[in-house]
């Protein structure tokens, strides 16, 4: 028995129907509000916690199924389950969308992106490239292309009835009020043709209002977040590749080199005017690139499908008033910082009882030869203790100031636990400028607790773990604790290897004279 033709028709992307901006832009938010209500009753009343609409644009701190308790888990399942649906409908109009505008449909892999989603949400709801239906379809005239570049993006005749021929953009945008569109499309239209002017232009074009913004996140508003190492490198990556290709049509590479170049280029103004010094531009280079790969790609797809589209400027205008939007959301609602858990351990060939005494108080440290704390990363040099028992004061001193700790636990010879009261900056920032004291050496990486825990193994060795409870308060959270974890881990092991150098040196030395002692006890006395 054969199906009838329609069931036996395999379903393609083009069938799909057509959406408009204004339709996907009422869809979504409709659906989004939609989950907040039940997301918000669900986490309530069956979970008993409170959820933010927040949450949606910055996830909540989840670092593994190892470390989360059975009540998370269950909540984290549950919410998944309501998420389902609504993520199956988003994918399916965003799919439609793409489709319509002629961008590839692997973009809606953006749609699962936190923080990104919103401006992939902007430019799928702004720009639109369809000719418009009430006129006879256009004949693009082209134009001769010389070596193996891509060709021209050429204007269009369009006869309108016997009317005089009219030249239009090929590609027309979602009828959206913009102030300032014509002179916005008037200045973008004045971009060079010629390669290496064309990618330098377009280039530095996104460079200036992107700086601001940073600024305005950082020295404003106070806030090291995701829309300052997510947003704001993703729109300019983006931005740069359509102004690239306003003129003539660029290749994918032209396109996510133009885009990292950009980002280089903001980093390098960061860095001059002063604003931020090179350890935390290097830090933050890894997004930044991988960042400005993902907007590149983005650039290349709207600036090969929607040539000249006259879209580009209220896309960049919705940018610029949507990216501060972000910012001030992250400052109202700021999202929970974590504590994080950084533990490092070492086995030292000497008893608790020898190794105990080092943790309290310890001599002078060698100069590093780490190649991570010649960078200007802070180090200690020396701990240092007034009174014995809890409530005594330990002040370890770093290269940039003092640790002041106060004694909670003192367990002799098992643990010695310890609060901070006063901390010292994490670097000092290589920069141009001596003095410079970026913001984010203060507030940001906060240590709240830490630990000495010794635990006798056998053979009289010891093995010494070293504990720190803290805080990084930097988006995106999981990113910027690989590098915490690190320089934690870093300084935790310069002083447990000095720990570990100077009990064994003591007890070897223990152990050399003993013979000796024992000699002179079996020594007959001399009256």
């Amino acid at each position: 028995m054969k199906l009838p033709i329609a069931v036996r028709k395999k379903y393609q992307l083009s069938d799909m129907p057509s959406m408009s901006g204004r339709q996907y832009m009422a869809q979504g938010a409709s659906l989004m509000l939609l989950k907040y209500g039940i997301d918000s009753f669900v986490s309530g009343y069956l979970f008993h916690r409170e959820w933010l609409f927040w949450n949606y644009f910055v996830p909540g701190a989840f670092s593994g199924v190892t470390t989360v308790s059975t009540a998370d888990l269950w909540f984290y399942a549950g919410m998944l389950m309501v998420a389902l649906p609504f993520a199956l409908i988003g994918s399916f109009l965003t799919l439609r969308r793409l489709n319509t505008i002629g961008l590839p449909p692997w973009m809606v892999i953006l749609f699962y992106t936190p923080f990104v989603n919103m401006i992939f949400f902007i430019i799928l709801s702004v720009v639109d490239s369809k000719p418009s239906t009430k006129v006879p379809e256009p004949k693009a005239i082209e134009t001769k292309a010389s070596g193996d570049e891509p060709p021209a993006i050429t204007e269009i005749h369009m006869p309108l009835d016997g009317i005089e021929s009219k030249k239009l953009p090929a590609t027309t945008a979602m009828p959206l009020p913009f102030p300032g569109e014509k002179t916005a499309l008037r200045i973008i239209s004045r971009m060079p043709v010629d390669n290496p002017r064309a990618f330098l232009v377009a280039a530095l074009l996104p460079v200036p209002i992107s700086v601001l913004a940073a600024l305005f996140s950082v020295s404003v508003l106070g806030v090291y977040g995701w829309s300052v190492f997510t947003a704001v490198p993703f729109v300019a990556a983006i931005a740069a590749p359509i102004l690239y290709g306003w003129q003539r049509q660029r290749t994918l590479v032209e396109c996510i080199f133009n885009a990292v170049t950009c980002l280089l280029l903001m980093a390098s103004v960061l860095l001059i005017i002063p604003f931020e010094g090179v350890i935390c531009l290097l830090m933050a280079s890894p997004l930044a690139v991988g960042i400005g790969i993902v907007g590149g790609l983005v650039g290349y797809a709207i600036q090969a499908n929607m040539p000249r589209s006259e879209g580009v400027p209220q896309l960049l205008g919705c940018f610029a008033i949507v990216i501060p939007l972000l910012m001030v959301g992250e400052f109202i609602a700021p999202p929970t910082y974590p504590t994080y858990e950084n533990v490092s351990h070492i086995e030292i060939a000497a008893p608790p009882n020898i190794v105990w005494k080092y943790l309290i108080d310890f001599p002078r440290l060698k100069p590093p030869t780490e190649l991570i704390f010649k960078t200007g990363i802070a180090y200690p040099i020396e701990a240092k203790i007034k009174g014995r028992g809890p409530g005594a004061i330990r002040e370890c001193i770093f290269t940039t100031g003092k640790f002041v700790e106060p004694i909670q636990i003192w367990d002799e010879p098992k643990l010695l636990r310890f609060g901070v009261l006063e901390q010292a900056p994490p670097m000092h920032e290589l920069s141009l400028y001596p003095k410079l004291h970026p913001p984010h050496l203060d507030r940001y990486l906060v240590a709240r607790q830490g630990q000495f825990l010794l635990k006798p193994s056998g053979d009289h060795h010891t093995i010494l773990h070293g504990t720190t409870w803290y805080q990084n308060c930097m988006g995106p959270g999981g990113y910027w604790r690989l590098w915490s974890d690190w320089i934690i881990h870093s300084i935790h092991m310069r002083v447990l290897n000095h720990v570990k150098d100077l009990a064994e040196m003591e007890y070897n030395e223990t152990q050399r004279l003993a013979p000796d002692n024992e000699m002179e006890l079996g020594k007959p006395s001399r009256r």
